[in-house]
């Protein structure tokens, strides 16, 4: 019997699967890590991965222990405080390794549905997997 190895990464993500970083200009502090590439370098500067992030892949953490010296408590509460929780993601590749982080393929869904009004006009699309959250 073959077995399958499950990855997953951790991250800070909304239930719809966006990550903090798309919201850097509402948090100060983001912007900050930004820019103190020795602590939070960006893909193109942390060693092992070197490069810009390509379709599909979302940056993560291999442990819990990485993403807790990435962000401080008082950075997770804030986040927390706008709708954002450590995710543990599933994966189906990490793509780069990192000294600090990684990027990685999420699991794609399993279903796709879109929400309209009354009218038929598109309010939300939503790609979802089994437990109802979606994704990027």
């Amino acid at each position: 019997m073959e077995s399958e190895i499950v990855m997953f990464i951790y991250r800070i993500e909304t239930d719809d699967g966006i990550g903090c970083y798309r919201f850097m200009n509402d948090f100060p502090f983001l912007q900050e890590h930004n820019e103190d590439i020795e602590h939070h370098p960006t893909p193109y500067n942390d060693t092992g991965i070197l490069r810009g992030m390509e379709e599909g892949e979302i940056c993560g953490f291999t442990s819990l222990t990485k993403l807790k010296k990435w962000f401080t408590l008082q950075e997770i509460k804030l986040l927390r405080a706008d709708g954002f929780t450590i995710k543990k993601v599933e994966v189906i590749n990490i793509t780069a390794y990192g000294e600090k982080q990684v990027l990685a393929i999420r699991v794609p869904p399993l279903y796709e549905f879109v929400n309209c009004d009354e009218n038929g006009d598109i309010i939300k699309e939503h790609i979802g997997e089994t437990n109802n959250a979606s994704r990027t």
